[in-house]
């Protein structure tokens, strides 16, 4: 792998790493949001994944020689302000809250793909990431069934 793929491939490893810690932040505050056991257990459980995930990330980033830059980032920032806001203006409605999560797990399978689609990744990487994308678009599915449910 050339420099320039290199740079690239950490590039991408810490672009998902941050939208996975996002994630996590938001599975967990929206979980505080809920007053609904099977949903609130369901947000205690993506929180763990992605912290699994973030964990996994950073494992990557520097078993390939990069630096793991963990800090949340400005879109996500404005993603759990929106959860709050959603969350206030509809008196904690757990159908909103889990409205969004819906949506940012849409986001994250994009995101996966993207990454997958656009990068050349060594073997163990493209791996791990497929591996993570794949559990990602088995739980919006799973969180699909779970709001019909709701309703």
């Amino acid at each position: 792998m050339n420099m320039a793929d290199h740079q690239n491939t950490i590039s991408a490893l810490n672009d998902l790493l941050q939208k996975n810690v996002d994630a996590r932040h938001g599975y967990h505050k929206a979980g505080e949001d809920i007053n609904h056991a099977s949903l609130e257990t369901y947000l205690e459980q993506k929180s763990a994944q992605r912290q699994r995930f973030t964990n996994e990330l950073e494992s990557e980033i520097v078993s390939l020689g990069g630096e793991p830059k963990r800090e949340t980032s400005v879109k996500g920032s404005l993603h759990h302000a929106w959860i709050d806001l959603k969350s206030s203006l509809s008196s904690n409605n757990e159908e909103a809250v889990f409205e969004e999560c819906i949506r940012g797990e849409k986001h994250s399978l994009k995101d996966y793909d993207s990454k997958l689609e656009k990068e050349s990744f060594p073997p163990s990487t493209k791996s791990l990431l497929t591996a993570q994308r794949n559990q990602v678009e088995a739980d919006l599915k799973k969180a699909q069934t779970l709001e019909e449910l709701s309703d």
